[in-house]
């Protein structure tokens, strides 16, 4: 029965869990990221521990005793009702930090999106270029943001093969972020004309972030998954750099001087491969690397060697 007594004893309580939906529901409506729950969290953990203090002065030792014995032991069942609490606050904070960081991924693959159409508009106009920095600098931020909460979270995995996959696209993200900025400024510094090698390498870096965003996205929500599922990723992957790059090479006039390069593409791809399959971090973003120096290559030569730009 509701008394005055149990309205107050309850009502902090609700009102702590009903700010925690108000929170979650208007990030969700307004696209944001879902703000830090630590503290709210906290209170309601406090207001659960008060009222059990209450409760379990208002009983009688003995009589509970009585009343239970045979069924279950009074100390235990104090605790796994505290322990109880304590798990679901912990996992409400958890989903929280795990919704945190999908929000992110999946606005940062959108502006990925954006920044690409943007550069296939007209470049020429003064309003077309402010869009594009403005968009660029919330790209930047938010990779930033990204990136520190994926690498807060992976230590508190326990699963080694949802670590090593989120350490992976971590890292290409971050690799990726720095790629797609330092393309732009140099596309866009110093000059009024914007060279079309320069904004295809921009677009091809926008492509690895928004991939790596999506397998952020992608592993963050799981608690476990088989070892081979990296494998198969990375051979997928290889497959598309590769193809992409010679698809490079077909296109430009100055082909012999990056056939060797594209045997490395292939020889990258099989060592990405068995890299990952060694569960080695460090071996596979070593030859993802590789993979990806080839697009880097050609956009030197072509900036080398004005001659050799696209029209």
């Amino acid at each position: 029965m509701l008394t005055a007594t149990t309205k107050s004893l309850l009502s902090p309580i609700a009102d702590a869990v009903s700010q925690l939906i108000v929170i979650t529901a208007q990030a969700e409506l307004n696209g944001s990221p879902i703000p830090d729950l630590r503290d709210v969290a906290q209170l309601v953990a406090q207001h659960v521990y008060s009222l059990a203090e209450i409760g379990h002065g208002l009983i009688d030792p003995a009589a509970l005793a009585a009343e239970t014995r045979g069924i279950v032991d009074v100390t235990r069942l104090l605790k796994d009702m505290t322990d109880a609490c304590t798990q679901r606050i912990l996992n409400t904070y958890d989903d929280s930090e795990i919704q945190k960081s999908l929000v992110v991924a999946r606005a940062l693959v959108d502006q990925s999106k954006l920044i690409t159409t943007i550069l296939g508009s007209d470049l020429d106009s003064p309003p077309v270029i402010k869009s594009l920095l403005d968009n660029a600098r919330t790209f930047a931020q938010q990779s930033v943001f990204l990136f520190h909460l994926v690498h807060a979270r992976i230590p508190e995995l326990l699963s080694p093969p949802i670590q090593r996959a989120l350490t992976h696209h971590s890292n290409a993200l971050d690799r990726a972020a720095v790629g797609t900025i330092a393309a732009l400024k140099y596309a866009l510094a110093g000059s009024h004309q914007i060279v079309p090698a320069n904004v295809d390498l921009v677009k091809r870096q926008l492509k690895v972030h928004a991939r790596a965003c999506e397998g952020i996205a992608q592993y963050i929500v799981k608690d476990d998954m088989p070892e081979g599922a990296l494998v198969d990723e990375a051979r997928e992957q290889a497959a598309g750099l590769a193809a992409q790059a010679l698809s490079d090479i077909g296109r430009n006039e100055d082909a012999t001087e990056l056939k060797d390069k594209a045997k490395n593409v292939v020889e990258a791809a099989k060592e990405l491969t068995t890299a990952k399959a060694s569960t080695n971090p460090d071996a596979a973003a070593s030859s993802e690397a590789k993979l990806q120096r080839l697009p880097l290559e050609r956009w030197k030569l072509l900036n080398r060697n004005p001659s050799n730009r696209p029209a």
